[in-house]
């Protein structure tokens, strides 16, 4: 679903937009493709200015989480932080560390985005056919929707936790795991 209304003429796609007519757009975007799901609107919460553009981003997955009745993420992961950020600055995928105690877990990341809204939306409702999605192909679709289903995942979360972090350059990377830990968190 291409986002309506279109931010993409509005946002910057080389540098951060956390304020403004960007991000408006983009929850005006989420918004209206919630509603064809049947969901409600996306509440942001009271301090969301307040947080760092990587604690929007967790917000805003555990937001698309629990509407659909998921359990949300326990925290950011501290041990997790690193490797998003890496991934983040090089634009690939997370990994987690060797040392972190995970049987389950998966990654997204995105380049080009504006806000955690933006690439939230692309990662959610516009992650299929003729998306910005480089893993969805014409005669190899095998890799649309794949962020999606990473965020929705199924995990038992006995703890789940995120490593979610953003670059100058409008990069971002989330790193989301089942731990049978009990890893320090930075944000919950």
């Amino acid at each position: 679903m291409a986002p309506d209304p279109n931010f993409y003429g509005v946002c910057p796609n080389r540098s951060l937009d956390l304020s403004g007519t960007c991000e408006d757009e983009a929850l005006q975007a989420i918004d209206h493709a919630r509603a064809s799901e049947g969901l409600g609107p996306m509440e942001l919460p009271s301090d969301w200015s307040g947080l760092t553009a990587a604690e929007q981003l967790f917000v805003a997955t555990n937001l698309e989480r629990t509407v659909r009745g998921l359990p949300p993420f326990e925290g950011m992961a501290a041990a997790l932080e690193p490797s998003a950020q890496a991934a983040a600055e090089s634009g690939s995928d997370p990994v987690p560390p060797s040392s972190f105690p995970t049987d389950d877990w998966t990654s997204n990341s995105g380049e080009g985005y504006a806000n955690p809204l933006e690439v939230l939306y692309d990662w959610m409702y516009d992650d299929g056919a003729s998306s910005p999605n480089v893993n969805c192909v014409p005669g190899n679709t095998s890799g649309c929707w794949g962020h999606r289903e990473n965020i929705l995942g199924n995990f038992p979360c006995t703890p789940c936790v995120v490593g979610s972090a953003d670059s100058p350059n409008a990069s971002w990377a989330e790193l989301m795991a089942e731990t049978t830990g009990a890893p320090q968190l930075t944000f919950a």
